[in-house]
């Protein structure tokens, strides 16, 4: 079938644009997923905060941005110290990045609720190497036992990680 660029600035006789047609830095697909199950830790141990995205790569060689927006809770109560959560970003099984995501001292006396909540964002680009299928996923954990830390608050907050494959 021919390709026709019509007048009204349609295109008739093409169904998607071949991968070898983009440019160097193009995005070729975007995949997103959303979670607002609660899920909580307090151990430090790290689990899966519910987050997660399958993309499968086209091509060998190209990038996957992964874009997060993690809302995470960290709290302590009546100990005295210090009270953090860290996040985990994972591709399959390899952690690529880890960082402090919540947290602070708590007071002195160790008689109050000391919390640090909000959204974590996340902006990673990953080179997987090779075309097939990964998952990418978020995990989280304490800095120690007398903290607890929720993802998806409630289960009215809502995370979300989109995926951009890009052409190189």
């Amino acid at each position: 079938m021919a390709i026709t660029l019509n007048g009204n600035g349609t295109v008739t006789g093409l169904s998607s644009l071949p991968d070898s047609a983009m440019s160097a830095g193009s995005v070729i697909q975007t995949v997103t997923g959303t979670t607002s199950t609660q899920v909580t830790d307090n151990d430090t141990t790290a689990i899966d905060t519910g987050l997660s995205a399958t993309i499968t790569t086209t091509s060998n060689n190209n990038k996957v941005i992964v874009l997060v927006s993690q809302d995470l809770w960290v709290q302590r109560y009546n100990t005295v110290g210090t009270f953090a959560a860290y996040i985990k970003l994972l591709r399959d099984s390899t952690t690529l990045l880890t960082q402090v995501a919540g947290g602070g001292d708590s007071h002195s006396n160790g008689d109050a609720w000391n919390s640090d909540f909000g959204t974590h964002g996340i902006i990673y680009q990953d080179s997987p190497g090779n075309a097939g299928s990964y998952t990418y996923k978020t995990q989280f954990y304490c800095n120690n036992s007398s903290t607890v830390a929720y993802a998806q608050m409630s289960g009215t907050q809502t995370s979300t990680i989109t995926l951009l494959e890009i052409k190189v």
